[in-house]
């Protein structure tokens, strides 16, 4: 009976199966895009170590420099769950503004947004072409810087909502 199921015969390891595949037909959360690497779902975004990694590197190249392991595992160490802790904190409050966002308001973030879009690039004195690069250098495409301005504005307003009514 045990084998290589470990103990547990044929039929009950069907079984196990079966409310497995059960659990997804019933419209349980999709699981997260792959992405290679380690990731956290928060409710219906994902972090991925890329990210966090990203978000630390110019923070960490000095320690890491300096050739001292010891004091560089620990200075990493409490990077990571700060710039962690950053980003969970702001998928949350994401999420919470999404949710008490007023009817149409994509519509208003996606002209807000775009407007951003043009500043960024006449910050290079319109040259598009530096603009994308400099996105580039930080991991970033129109379509992400974008797409984190209308988070960013959201997540803004929603705060000075809540901070209004207290």
């Amino acid at each position: 009976a045990g084998g290589c199921s470990g103990g547990k015969d044929a039929s009950d390891l069907e079984k196990r199966k079966a409310r497995y595949l059960a659990c997804f037909q019933l419209g349980a959360p999709e699981l997260p895009e792959v992405s290679g690497g380690i990731t956290l779902a928060i409710g219906d975004e994902t972090i991925t170590v890329d990210e966090v990694a990203e978000s630390l590197k110019k923070r960490l190249a000095p320690i890491a420099k300096t050739g001292d392991l010891n004091t560089f595992k620990s200075q990493a160490k409490a990077e990571v769950a700060n710039a962690l802790s950053m980003k969970v904190s702001d998928s949350l409050l994401y999420q919470e503004a999404k949710k008490d966002a007023a009817e149409g308001i994509e519509d208003i973030l996606e002209e807000v947004a775009e407007k951003q879009v043009n500043k960024y690039i006449a910050s290079f004195d319109g040259d598009l072409a530096k603009a994308e690069e400099a996105l580039k250098k930080v991991g970033m495409t129109w379509e992400t810087f974008k797409q984190s301005q209308k988070k960013m504005m959201l997540t803004q307003s929603y705060v000075s909502q809540e901070i209004n009514e207290e």
